[in-house]
């Protein structure tokens, strides 16, 4: 066991009673831990030094929410437009994302009769995916390392709040409930369909489609996420139990509990047989030894590993992205570059305040055996994020393309703030470890009552918005 164990954030969603700590006390815990690998103990133990750096960790941990934000609701605005959103109504422009419509979903308004796989189905199922390969199975939780395509040794392992950042904002914006609600009741309302009317039976369909798949897709995530470990020359002991993870349940997640991470009963990098290591002195297994190359794919990959997991990559690659909206609409003329930049300025907010809600998570009816594990902070933050998204969606039936302007800051709002404030990986993880607890009735009733919720929600505000 290691001298001094790495202390992980995890998920609040499902904790024990003991776990239940606020967020200021955990987050003052996590920096100290991270801080220890560059100052001594005892400049730690004071309580100023932890309160200044609370302060910083917590704008850090802002930043990179923002900027995973920007990034996860950009890449779901490219994938809607690759997989059906151009064929389903006219683009707003032929450009190059146009060149790659696969016309694979439908966003239901069509003549035809189509609708259940809905636009944002890939970008759900791929959040979700990602989200599972950083959540490895309670068993192997001490074990697999939070990001397990980088070796147990990687500095990266160790920034806590980066995986805060990267689970939280990345994977929760790339995922989106209230865009896949909105479609769902549009199209069981047959409001601003071409035939005008309803989809029942699409829609219910579609409603089913996107739970499943979304939790196939979790699971999958955990799959690959082992097989990367045994890849990275990682060993798991058939024979460990899963004592020291049984007060997580989870993996390193969005919330504000502190637990300790022992790895005891497996083996992350140290073969038995042989130990190898790079230039660098960084310990490598069998398969990477036998698939190294040349220096010059080494340093390559070197290269890769900086610009992919440094410090500062977020920010750069959110500037970079900025720039390029900002370039593309004034310069270009480009519509769909000037509605990236519009959600990129409410995708954070939306986010921001979806991860404050997330601190609810498992607090309330604490005394109720029946709903103390339910997480009402992501179910507080997927039903209003659906009424966003719903009112916004009503809104532009409603313009039918009269008023240019208004639809394109409504449609930033809907896709930017809606779309992040919602979130179906967090949703998914949690009906998981929910189950995993033995907690199939809270389980069960989380997943229905949640797409009840916002189903019953969005059809009131759809109704009253359209009919007035």
């Amino acid at each position: 066991m290691h001298e001094h164990k790495s202390l992980q954030v995890i998920s609040a969603v499902i904790p024990d009673k003991d776990q239940q700590e606020g967020q200021s006390s955990s987050l003052c815990v996590a920096t100290n831990t991270i801080a220890r690998e560059s100052q001594s103990q005892s400049n730690l133990d004071g309580p100023s030094n932890c309160s200044s750096s609370t302060v910083k960790s917590q704008t850090m941990l802002i930043l990179y929410l923002s900027s995973f934000a920007i990034i996860g609701s950009t890449i779901r605005q490219y994938l809607s437009r690759i997989f059906g959103l151009d064929c389903s109504s006219p683009p707003l422009q032929n450009d190059y994302v146009s060149a790659l419509a696969t016309c694979l979903t439908s966003n239901g308004l069509t003549a035809h009769h189509d609708g259940a796989i809905f636009i944002d189905l890939p970008a759900n199922m791929l959040g979700c995916l990602l989200m599972g390969l950083m959540i490895p199975v309670k068993q192997h939780a001490h074990c697999i390392p939070t990001m397990p395509w980088l070796n147990s040794h990687h500095p990266m392992q160790s920034n806590h709040i980066f995986h805060v950042a990267l689970q939280t904002a990345f994977c929760g914006s790339l995922t989106t409930f209230a865009s896949w609600n909105s479609q769902m009741v549009i199209m069981l309302l047959g409001a601003g369909s071409d035939e005008g009317s309803s989809k029942v039976v699409q829609a219910l369909m579609g409603y089913l489609l996107g739970i499943i798949c979304s939790l196939s897709s979790f699971q999958f995530g955990r799959h690959l996420g082992r097989m990367l470990f045994h890849w990275r020359g990682g060993i798991i002991d058939a024979d460990a139990t899963d004592s020291s993870s049984s007060t997580t349940g989870a993996h390193p997640n969005t919330g504000d509990g502190i637990v300790e991470e022992d790895n005891d009963g497996c083996m992350p990098q140290d073969i038995a047989t042989e130990e190898y290591s790079n230039s660098n002195g960084e310990r490598l297994g069998r398969r990477e030894v036998d698939s190294a190359c040349t220096g010059i794919l080494q340093k390559v990959a070197a290269f890769f590993d900086i610009v992919m997991h440094g410090i500062y990559s977020p920010f750069i690659f959110v500037t970079i992205l900025l720039i390029l909206f900002f370039v593309g609409y004034y310069a270009m003329h480009s519509k769909f570059h000037g509605q990236l930049w519009v959600a990129a300025i409410f995708a954070p907010p939306g986010t921001l305040l979806r991860w404050k809600l997330s601190q609810f998570n498992a607090k309330w009816f604490q005394n109720s055996d029946r709903w103390r594990h339910i997480p009402f902070g992501t179910l507080t933050a997927n039903v209003l994020g659906c009424i966003v998204s719903i009112v916004s969606a009503a809104v532009l039936i409603k313009l039918n393309g009269e008023s240019e302007s208004t639809a394109f800051w409504i449609g930033g709002i809907k896709t930017g703030f809606a779309g992040n404030l919602s979130t179906v990986s967090s949703f998914v993880k949690e009906i998981v470890l929910l189950s995993e607890k033995n907690e199939l009735g809270a389980a069960y009733l989380y997943a229905m009552g949640s797409v009840l919720i916002c189903c019953l929600v969005g059809l009131l505000f759809c109704a009253i918005i359209i009919k007035v």
